[in-house]
């Protein structure tokens, strides 16, 4: 976030959401949610530049309705359910 926050007005603020989004996928840090969490993050970081999406573009109904688009468009093959065991990181 220090990188975003730092660079919000010298790189373009599609390509710096953009490569927010790509790294928390890759970093995935939490167990579990870190899809929504990362397009809830990537709309913010739109907003927060000027680029209000929540009127007319929805991240959410989009990886709703794309879901293998989507893990293809990030790194990840498969549908969601061929991909759950890998996405989730064991307990203990």
């Amino acid at each position: 976030m220090r990188f975003i926050n730092k660079n919000l007005c010298k790189i373009d603020p599609i390509v710096l959401a953009g490569l927010f989004h790509r790294q928390c996928v890759i970093v995935h840090p939490f167990i579990d949610g870190n899809g929504r969490t990362t397009r809830l993050l990537t709309t913010a970081i739109l907003g927060k530049a000027g680029l209000d999406l929540f009127e007319i573009f929805s991240f959410e109904n989009y990886y709703n309705q794309n879901i293998t688009r989507y893990f293809k468009a990030v790194g990840l093959e498969g549908d969601y359910y061929d991909l759950e065991n890998v996405l989730i990181l064991p307990s203990g």
